[in-house]
């Protein structure tokens, strides 16, 4: 099952005393489709002296058809600050 990010938060904020593995679960869970892209760029590492993220999300952002992991509902979960919060409990505790 696929879910969205905003279901994701929901969840995460029903459920503030989220194990590990269930928040795992739920990353996994979380869409890495973009709407209308053809073709999505993954990335990782350098290109020279160049984070190669910064390339991908250049041509994702400027190319017709093509996004980035970055631009994926997963992306957006992992940036959040709620889901911050929770993993820092997590591990902070």
């Amino acid at each position: 099952m696929t879910i969205l990010y905003s279901e994701a938060l929901t969840w995460l904020k029903q459920n503030p005393n989220a194990t590990v593995a269930e928040i795992r679960n739920l990353v996994s869970q979380v869409s890495t489709e973009v709407s209308n892209s053809k073709v999505t760029i993954l990335y990782s590492g350098n290109i020279g002296d160049v984070e190669a993220w910064k390339i991908a999300e250049g041509i994702g952002s400027n190319t017709e058809g093509v996004a980035t992991i970055g631009q994926t509902d997963v992306a957006a979960l992992l940036r959040d600050s709620d889901f911050e919060a929770v993993l820092l409990k997590e591990f902070l505790v």
